[in-house]
């Protein structure tokens, strides 16, 4: 269908009507209600629409599939989801929709996917909303309170993103082994990272970032050997790096800065084959720099610490490093001319 920007007066029952997918137009006014009640799959995203999500969208009972996203819609969603007991899908992404998260959501037991990302929901977050759902994001909103007891313990939860929000409290203890990735960042979390994290062997992304959480890397994320991305980065952990890390032997990225780590690098960091980046700068780190896996880059930041030794000739085998940063150390002896040898790299920083 072309561009147009008509307020979708077209719509008209049709009984055979089964997907309506109006996506990337410029259809505006409020969200139509006179389609016809067969509908299995509704798509208006981007587009233009403005006003409050209507009560009579929920009345098409036969609805698998709704996706409002990239609009402009605004006020309190309706706590009517109960009716749509066949949704499997609902994406509201990038509105204006604020109040609560309906918690009628928790009763619609075949919904799978919810995401409700980049709105302007507060409040605190229903308990028993993932019970059936796999996907949940409700990042970039102004969520608050406590993280439900029960949010991270459903089997056959896959993701779970609450990144930019003002939630506070502890994470809590316990994680579905089927759980993959975990978004926390950016929020106001407090006390120490669970050891029951262990439990969710499926772990590829643990992302918490920008928080308060303190103390010790817990022994148990050694565990978590397929995690890909693991920032605890912009926290107040401390404590020694544990070896344990070089059991996560599918890492990629590893952004451990702005903590108060102290002692030496771990050596069986050298042992990540996988890893692109790492950034421990702004801890309290010592010892020397220890060889480093020949897979880096782009990124290599040590800066702000205390570590101390020549740097090691071998920096130089990094062959895709684009940026080296050892600045801020107690360094001693002489550049290896090695690093001048090395192709990708395009900003080093030694002072």
């Amino acid at each position: 269908m072309g561009k147009c920007g008509q307020t979708a007066e077209f719509f008209a029952p049709n009984p055979r009507l089964r997907i309506l997918n109006l996506s990337y137009n410029r259809l505006d006014g409020d969200l139509p209600t006179n389609m016809a009640h067969s509908l299995e799959e509704l798509v208006l995203s981007n587009n233009q629409f403005s006003g409050q999500v209507p009560v009579g969208l929920f009345r098409y009972k036969n609805l698998t599939l709704l996706d409002l996203s990239q609009n402009n819609l605004a006020g309190d969603v309706p706590d009517e989801f109960f009716k749509l007991f066949n949704l499997q899908t609902l994406l509201v992404t990038d509105n204006d929709l604020g109040g609560m998260i309906p918690c009628s959501l928790s009763s619609v037991t075949t919904l799978a996917h919810c995401a409700a990302d980049h709105n302007n929901f507060s409040g605190s977050i229903p308990s028993g909303i993932t019970k059936n759902v796999k996907v949940l994001d409700l990042s970039y909103n102004m969520l608050s309170g406590e993280i439900p007891s029960d949010l991270f313990l459903a089997p056959g939860l896959h993701t779970v993103d609450l990144t930019s929000n003002m939630l506070e409290g502890h994470i809590p203890q316990g994680f579905s082994r089927s759980l993959s990735r975990l978004q926390l960042g950016g929020n106001m979390l407090n006390g120490s990272i669970p050891s029951s994290i262990g439990d969710a062997s499926s772990l590829s992304y643990l992302d918490l970032e920008n928080n308060y959480l303190v103390g010790a890397i817990p022994l148990q994320v050694g565990k978590c050997n397929k995690l890909v991305l693991l920032n605890l980065a912009s926290n107040e952990l401390n404590g020694a790096l544990r070896t344990e890390i070089g059991k996560l032997s599918s890492l990629s990225v590893l952004n451990l800065s702005q903590n108060s780590f102290a002692g030496a690098i771990p050596t069986s960091i050298g042992s990540l084959q996988y890893l692109t980046e790492l950034d421990l700068a702004d801890n309290e780190l010592t010892g020397f720099i220890p060889t480093m896996p020949i897979s880096l880059g782009p990124v290599l930041n040590l800066s702000h610490n205390h570590l101390s030794g020549s740097i090691p000739s071998d920096i130089g085998s990094l062959l895709v490093l684009q940026i080296l940063d050892l600045s801020y150390n107690s360094l001693s002896g002489q550049i290896p001319s090695s690093l001048a040898a090395m192709p990708m790299l395009t900003q080093l920083v030694i002072y």
